[in-house]
Order: structure tokens, then sequence, then C-alpha cells
């Protein structure tokens, strides 16, 4: 028998897939088990985004958003710093999407 807090509750609504996979892993990866519904609509003929709605059960929701806004800072604050001073090192923005695409893999497999 589930609870109020078993309840799935939107966490958030993004305009792709690749993005809510994303972030269910970024959360899955902090221990907090999320999922995605919805669908982009038909991006390759008109270019309009859809929206997928992002859950999490109702006990974890604040601590969810928390751990949201700290990923989406985290990640804009990379973006925007400056490269690192060794000339060989992987500039910051790369390692991100080499990031976003480990999480990608990971979800696939």
């Amino acid at each position: 028998m589930s609870t109020l807090t078993d309840v799935p509750t939107r966490l958030t609504t993004v305009t792709s897939e690749q993005e809510a996979a994303i972030i269910v892993a970024a959360l899955a990866g902090q221990g907090i088990k999320a999922n995605y519904a919805g669908d982009t609509t038909a991006n390759f003929r008109v270019g309009v985004p859809g929206k997928v709605q992002v859950y999490v059960s109702t006990a974890d929701l604040q601590n969810a958003i928390q751990k949201l806004q700290a990923l989406r800072e985290t990640t804009f604050q990379e973006l925007a710093e400056d490269e690192d001073s060794s000339p060989n090192s992987m500039p910051k923005f790369l390692r991100a999407v080499a990031v976003i695409i480990l999480l990608l893999l990971l979800l696939i497999l």
C-alpha cells in the first residue's frame, strides 16, 4: 500500500528526453529515484520542442529540488569559468560534454 509520500510529484519540466535522462541519472547518483514522462514533438519536422516532466516521490521532492538547483549551478559555473592554465588540459566545457555523454551511455546500457 502506498502512502502520500510515495506519490510521484513533478520536479521539473524540460524540453527533451535527453535533458530529462541526465537529470534522472544525476539524481540517482545522489540516491534519489526519479523518472520522466513525455516526449519531444517532431523536432525533425518543425523544430518545436516538447515537454518532458521529471518526477520524484513526494518524500524526496525538497531534497531533489536542492540537488537539481546545485546541479544546474555547478554546470553553469563550470561552463562560465576559464579553461585551466595547463595547455594540455581539457577545457571545462568539453569535460562537461564528456560527462553528459557518459551519463547518456550509462542510461542506454
